[in-house]
């Protein structure tokens, strides 16, 4: 490991702000992707957003520091379903269909998902909160995170980074 602070520009497509090196995000790949896989999911891609990727929050325009949390995009038809069968708010009916996930402000909806598990490994192993956006296809996810990036001036290149299954 080395202490090199890693910048904006060597940061587009490797590994997201928050993680020490490549080991580090393909262990936090590789609980996701089992904790979805053990909740009944086989179907999830997840795609690491937000401002881990850009280096700023869409919202906000914060800079990623020690208390920004991880955006990650589930991409899952079959959570979808359940989330919105549940009747979980589905967000821009027409325009990437999303349901949105706060670790802190949904805990009774993950829960009900059987997602509390995945949810707080995930929080332990990155040391931060972790949010999920469902969506139903890559695509959804790929132009939501695009619109942000180009909202904030930021390459679209760095608005997805896939997060490895193992």
């Amino acid at each position: 490991m080395t202490d090199k602070k890693i910048s904006y520009a060597d940061n587009v497509r490797r590994i997201p702000f928050g993680f020490r090196n490549l080991s580090e995000f393909r262990e936090f790949g590789k609980t996701l992707h089992s904790g979805f896989r053990e909740a009944g999911f086989d179907d999830v891609t997840a795609i690491m957003q937000g401002s881990a990727t850009t280096g700023k929050s869409f919202a906000k325009e914060k800079i990623f520091n020690g208390d920004s949390d991880f955006d990650v995009a589930i991409v899952s038809p079959s959570l979808f379903n359940l989330a919105k069968n549940m009747g979980l708010k589905v967000w821009g009916k027409t325009n990437q269909p999303r349901i949105l996930l706060e670790a802190e402000e949904s805990r009774v909806e993950i829960e009900g998902l059987g997602l509390t598990n995945v949810t707080e490994e995930l929080r332990k192993k990155a040391g931060r909160v972790v949010n999920f956006m469902v969506y139903r296809s890559k695509s959804d996810a790929f132009r939501r995170a695009e619109y942000s990036a180009d909202r904030m001036g930021v390459g679209r290149e760095s608005a997805n980074i896939p997060i490895p299954k193992q």
